[in-house]
């Protein structure tokens, strides 16, 4: 449920629901009545919610959707943005390879060689 995501987006973000609520223009008994699937924002609150959170709403949705942006993808490219494009470009020819290789049948994980 989306509540759920927006009550763990928030606390990533170091805030609390009277932090959220003030930021939001919402009361806190909204933000908690979200948070735990009571009520459901309207579409300009809950886009405010996930602007003030700086998460994509598919991430908040991702329970919702049968596609979108997973966590794990989110994650990955907000650790990208970060790098240089030669950084990038190589991270991404490895992940490519590693694709490839998983969809191929030939992938063996690390921690199935042997290794820790």
């Amino acid at each position: 449920m989306y509540g759920e995501q927006i009550r763990i987006c928030r606390k990533k973000a170091g805030l609390s629901r009277e932090k959220l609520s003030a930021m939001a223009n919402l009361s806190v008994t909204t933000i908690y009545n979200i948070e735990n699937g009571l009520k459901a924002p309207c579409l300009e609150n809950f886009i405010r919610l996930a602007n003030l959170l700086e998460v994509p709403a598919d991430v908040l949705l991702q329970d919702e959707l049968k596609k979108g942006c997973t966590p794990e993808a989110y994650n990955l490219t907000e650790r990208l943005r970060s790098l240089s494009l030669p950084e990038k470009r190589r991270i991404l020819e490895t992940l490519d390879f590693l694709i490839e290789q998983a969809e191929s049948g030939r992938f063996t994980p690390i921690y199935a060689q042997g290794r820790k």
